[in-house]
């Protein structure tokens, strides 16, 4: 599944990516629905959470960030969870 979240805040991708970036730095993903690793990818205005067969991935691009999600069939009672959450997240910060 994919979408876009339009930059409220965040006047470019640096901007969003960084202040996204730092929110997750400072436990922020305590709060995501389940345990998943994230990793940055500053040269590429990337970041990807990986766990328990998830994958997300946030892309920071001109205009908007692209959200793409991928549950394993065990996880996708979470789905609702999962994109309430990261649009809460972005929703603060970019």
């Amino acid at each position: 599944m994919e979408f876009r979240i339009p930059y409220c805040n965040a006047t470019s991708a640096e901007g969003a990516y960084t202040r996204v970036a730092q929110a997750f730095d400072g436990g922020y993903l305590d709060q995501f629905p389940f345990k998943i690793d994230f990793s940055c990818n500053d040269e590429k205005k990337e970041i990807v959470g990986l766990g328990r067969g998830a994958q997300l991935r946030l892309l920071f691009e001109e205009k908007d960030c692209l959200v793409s999600l991928e549950l394993p069939l065990v996880l996708r009672p979470f789905n609702g969870a999962v994109i309430t959450f990261v649009k809460k997240a972005l929703g603060e910060n970019i």
